[in-house]
């Protein structure tokens, strides 16, 4: 599915970079993937920009460097052997959360995030004490049919993403582009109705029914708690709008459940450019 969304994705990416990116006078053209998966669609969709900027400039230039984000406990021994001999661009692996910053300043051309953002810093407050009203007994995610459960995790996800958006502000170079693929959630629909959450519904369905049987603790069910948001389109239109670094160009939705979004870095002391699609 997400090779889907990849390809149905490329035409656009091509029109926004073509429209909008500015390309650099030197000869170095930066992109970075945060939190890159370790198959072939993440070589898809580095292949699709690297064509696309080819495509709008005649400038060659070399091998691009391509920098890969992955979380600290992770590993890119699988990614690195599965990289083409052929590629058009240096890779480096670079470990760490992207709701920090990861790269110097003004250094990026390019980011790309797929699928990723959904996943947040931390578990949100509150959703392991049963006096509070975020208290999440019986589930592993956010299921919004509680207020307080539906506050706490959009408020973690608000500040995760002002984060994620400051941080690039200072490494995304002005004229930048940042494309962000993330699972949506129909504005009039609850999480557990779209396929994106159907798999921690399940999850949770399973736990419950251990413990029922005694095959594990009722109390260790309800600490445990996924750290997965999915957003709204109009909590994603809302979050990057608060951003001073960064506006919205374009927003289009690939199927009923994912949406993808490009963001161009703005001038000094004026908003960006977020193509979100």
């Amino acid at each position: 599915m997400l090779k889907g969304v990849i390809n149905a994705a490329k035409a656009m990416i091509v029109e926004a970079i073509t429209q909008n990116l500015q390309i650099p006078s030197n000869p170095i053209f930066r992109i970075a993937d945060l939190g890159c998966s370790i198959g072939p669609n993440t070589l898809t969709a580095r292949q699709n920009i690297i064509e696309s900027v080819e495509l709008k400039t005649p400038i060659q230039f070399p091998r691009i460097p391509c920098l890969l984000q992955r979380p600290h406990q992770q590993r890119f021994n699988t990614l690195f052997r599965t990289l083409p001999p052929s590629r058009r661009y240096f890779a480096a692996g670079v470990l760490g959360s992207f709701y920090n910053r990861l790269f110097p300043a003004a250094t990026l051309n390019f980011v790309l995030s797929s699928y990723a953002v959904q996943w947040m810093s931390k578990v949100p407050n509150g959703l392991r004490d049963a006096n509070s009203a975020a208290f999440n007994k019986g589930k592993t995610y956010c299921s919004r049919t509680r207020k307080g459960l539906a506050e706490a995790y959009f408020d973690q996800f608000k500040r995760d993403m002002s984060d994620f958006l400051n941080a690039r502000a200072e490494e995304v170079v002005e004229g930048g582009l940042m494309v962000i693929t993330v699972p949506c959630v129909p504005d009039d629909a609850l999480p557990s109705h779209t396929g994106a959450a159907m798999l921690q519904e399940v999850l949770g369905s399973c736990l419950v029914d251990m413990a029922n049987m005694g095959l594990i603790n009722e109390e260790r069910v309800d600490m445990f708690n996924v750290p997965l948001y999915f957003p709204s389109a109009q909590e994603m239109e809302l979050l990057i709008n608060m951003n001073t670094h960064f506006s919205i160009e374009r927003m289009e939705t690939l199927n009923q459940a994912r949406r993808p979004h490009l963001i161009r870095k703005g001038q000094p002391n004026t908003s960006g450019l977020c193509w979100r699609d």
